[in-house]
C-alpha cells in the first residue's frame, strides 16, 4: 500500500471541490458521471475527509441526466462503478442501475465471455454460496522492450489491462518485468507533461505494489505540483493563452482533474473499487472455517 500523505489528501480534497462546483449544464452525460464516480470513491476513501468538504453526493447523483448506454461513447466502466459506489453509500442514481443492468446483460445474458475481465467479474455477478467469482485468463501483457519502446497508446492499454486482470490489485499479476517498467514510464511522461499517463501509470504501479518505489514518489510529487490554487489539475491558463486555446477551465482541466483525484484516491486506498467484494470473501471463508 503506497504510503499516502497529508498534503495528497488535501490535494485530493480541493480537486474535489472544484469538480463539485462546476454548474451539471456545463458536462457532457458521460462527463457527469466520471465526476460522480471520482467524488464517490474519494468519500468512501476518505469519509472524514470528505464530510469537511461538505459536497452533496445526493444532489450530484440526481442531477444526472439521461443516460443512453448505447448512444454514449466512451467506458461504460465509470457508470456501473459509479452506481456500485453510490450503492455502497446508500445513494442510488436509477439511470446508472440501467447502464449497469445493461452492461450485466451485455458481459453475462447467456454465458461469460472474453471480455468478462474479474473487475467486470467482480462489479457486476454476486458471489455464489463459496464466495467465488468466475474469473477469467488475464491477457499477455507486452514485454519490457515492447512497453518501453512502444507509443502511448500502448502505455495507456497496458495500464487499462493491468487494471481489470489485476481486478484493481486484489488478484496477483505475474509481470516482474513491469516493476522496472511503469516506474520509470511514470517519470518520462512526468517530464513530457502528460497527467492523464501519469496517472494511469501511477495507479497500474498502485496495483501491482510498487507505488512507493523512488520513481513513483518523484511523479507523485511532480502530480501535486500540476495543481491549481482552486483544486482544478493540469494545463495553466497562462500556457493555454500562449498556446492559442481559448477554452474555458472546465474543458481543459476536467479529464486532469478527475484522473489526478482518481489516482490519489487509489494511493489512499488501493482496490477501493472492490473492497467490500474482497472483505466479504475474507468474512465467508472466515466463516466457513469456523465451522
Amino acid at each position: 500500500m503506497a504510503d499516502i500523505s497529508r498534503t495528497e489528501i488535501h490535494s485530493a480534497r480541493k480537486a474535489c471541490e472544484w469538480l463539485a462546483r462546476i454548474p451539471p449544464g456545463r458536462l457532457t452525460a458521460e462527463q457527469h458521471i466520471q465526476r460522480i464516480f471520482v467524488v464517490s470513491a474519494f468519500a468512501i476513501a476518505r469519509p472524514a475527509v470528505f464530510r469537511k468538504s461538505k459536497i452533496d453526493l445526493n444532489e450530484l447523483a440526481t442531477e444526472l441526466p439521461k443516460f443512453a448506454l448505447r448512444r454514449c461513447p466512451g467506458d461504460p466502466f465509470f457508470a456501473v462503478a459509479a452506481h456500485r459506489l453510490l450503492t455502497s453509500l446508500g445513494l442510488s442514481a436509477e439511470t446508472l442501475a440501467e447502464v449497469t443492468k445493461a452492461v450485466q446483460t451485455i458481459l453475462f445474458g447467456v454465458e461469460q465471455n472474453e471480455l468478462a475481465t474479474p473487475l467486470w467479474a467482480n462489479l457486476l455477478l454476486p458471489t455464489d454460496g463459496n464466495g467465488n467469482l468466475p474469473f477469467v485468463s488475464a491477457p499477455n501483457l507486452a514485454d519490457l522492450a515492447t512497453l518501453l519502446g512502444g507509443d502511448r497508446e500502448l502505455v495507456m492499454e497496458t495500464c487499462r489491462v493491468l487494471m481489470h486482470t489485476s481486478c484493481c490489485g486484489t488478484i496477483p499479476v505475474q509481470a516482474p518485468h513491469l516493476d522496472s517498467a511503469l516506474p520509470l514510464l511514470c517519470v518520462s511522461y512526468a517530464r513530457s507533461f502528460d497527467v492523464e499517463a501519469v496517472c494511469r501509470l501511477l495507479r497500474a504501479c498502485a496495483y501491482i505494489g510498487i507505488a512507493d518505489s523512488t520513481q513513483c514518489r518523484w511523479a507523485r510529487a511532480w502530480l501535486l505540483h500540476q495543481q491549481q490554487s482552486d483544486g482544478r489539475f493540469g494545463l495553466l491558463d497562462l500556457e493555454a493563452q500562449r498556446g492559442g486555446w481559448s477554452s474555458e477551465p472546465v474543458d481543459l482541466n476536467l479529464l486532469p482533474t478527475m484522473e489526478a483525484l482518481w489516482t490519489l484516491t487509489e494511493l489512499m486506498s488501493p482496490s477501493i473499487l472492490v473492497r467490500s467484494r474482497v472483505f466479504q470473501l475474507f468474512d465467508q471463508a472466515a466463516h466457513q472455517a469456523k465451522r
